[in-house]
């Protein structure tokens, strides 16, 4: 029974997420109320506020599920080096707009390309983030990134060449991220390349 519970209250949360992410990208984020969303889902404010405190909320939960998802699912694997695991994370976000999110990847670009809502998809509190950090510093150590850039900095870039490369799928094709899209990582990583340090003097 329990359960069930949890299955339900999830298959609530999750279409609340959507049908606010619809209204704000049609209506925009602040024209929209949570007396619109509750409407439109058919729930009562009380249930409203069973899963999110307030608007902003929705906004950043949808990016707190694709990094709880995506991090837990790369984890669980077993990777001969840190640049495979990198990779893979890359991996694992695109394959988490495949899995039928693609109206939600537009919605959430969209509304943070109008800042619309602060950006979490850029924080550097994002968990995301700091688990690639994470990841780095330890290839650092082990000699396998370059150590004349920062940990942060290369996990800034290397997530905004992610978020780039969905960015251009968005605009030119309705098909899912491909393997044609894969193929742009590994080359990419390679700029992160310990041979590549600059000479220090």
């Amino acid at each position: 029974m329990a359960r069930k519970s949890r299955e339900e209250a999830k298959k609530t949360r999750n279409m609340l997420n959507q049908i606010s992410l619809d209204l704000f990208l049609k209506k925009g984020y602040h024209n929209t109320t949570i007396d619109d969303i509750c409407k439109k889902a058919g729930v009562t404010k009380g249930a409203f506020y069973n899963h999110f405190k307030n608007k902003g909320e929705i906004i950043l939960s949808s990016w707190f599920d694709l990094d709880e998802d995506v991090i837990t699912s790369v984890s669980s694997q077993t990777y001969q080096t840190n640049k495979e695991e990198l990779i893979a994370l890359c991996e694992g976000m695109y394959n988490y707009v495949n899995e039928g999110r693609r109206e939600w990847t537009v919605t959430i670009y969209t509304l943070q390309i109008n800042d619309e809502q602060p950006s979490y998809m850029i924080s550097q509190e994002r968990r995301m983030f700091n688990h690639f950090k994470g990841i780095i510093q330890k290839g650092q150590k082990q000699n396998e990134f370059r150590r004349d850039m920062d940990a942060g900095f290369i996990a800034h870039m290397i997530l905004i060449f992610t978020r780039g490369i969905i960015f251009d799928w968005l605009l030119h094709s309705t098909d899912k991220l491909g393997p044609e899209h894969l193929r742009l990582l590994v080359p990419f990583f390679d700029t992160f390349d310990p041979k590549l340090e600059c000479v220090k003097k």
